[in-house]
């Protein structure tokens, strides 16, 4: 956990050591600095920074993403929760805020994200719902199929395929072998909108 104190102001007045660890900051580099200056001068005016800053300046609790700048220059995703700690008097004597680093699980996804989108721009792709009728499809696939989205959606994958395969044994089983979760790859015969013959290697997951 990665723990920080401020004062009344919004000023560090402590950090642990798995702050400074993670952030790459000494101690003394952050004690009296507001916390406004750790943060990305292109996120200043973000949506979930303004939040974190009303409510910090409200003495309200917040709990939520905050973005802040490591000692090295890089951008630390947090999820934090922050909480003004009152006097009996109701004043404000210190901000807590307790913070767990999603930096390495947010990159990670982005990769995951762009991962998926070079595919679909590289990759005919098509989804069936497990009845097999289609729910989607990119334009890679309509266009190799000669097909409009709307010429396609809702119907079943047997669309595709000759008269003779859609009767037999082998793609009941193919079905079957789909809805138990396996993976099925192979080189496969379709039928395009003209009723043209074109072998797909295609996978199945």
């Amino acid at each position: 956990m990665l723990c920080m104190s401020l004062d009344p102001d919004g000023r560090v007045e402590s950090v642990n050591g798995n702050f400074t660890h993670d952030m790459n900051y000494s101690g003394s580099q952050l004690l009296g600095r507001h916390i406004d200056e750790l943060v990305p001068a292109h996120l200043k005016h973000d949506e979930h920074h303004l939040r974190f800053k009303n409510a910090m300046n409200r003495g309200e609790h917040y709990s939520g993403t905050v973005r802040l700048l490591r000692g090295n220059g890089q951008e630390a995703w947090l999820r934090s929760i922050m909480q003004p700690v009152r006097n009996s008097s109701g004043q404000i004597m210190r901000i807590s805020i307790f913070s767990s680093d999603l930096t390495r699980t947010i990159e990670a996804s982005r990769d995951h994200e762009n991962l998926m989108d070079a595919l679909m721009r590289s990759t005919a792709v098509i989804e069936f719902n497990l009845k097999g009728e289609v729910l989607t499809a990119n334009d890679r696939f309509l266009r190799g199929m000669g097909y409009s989205l709307a010429q396609i959606q809702g119907r079943h994958h047997r669309m595709f395929c000759t008269s003779q395969e859609q009767s037999s044994a082998e793609y009941e089983v193919f079905w079957k072998r789909l809805n138990a979760g396996e993976f099925v790859a192979d080189r496969f015969k379709r039928i395009d909108s003209q009723g043209r013959e074109v072998w797909l290697e295609a996978s199945y997951n």
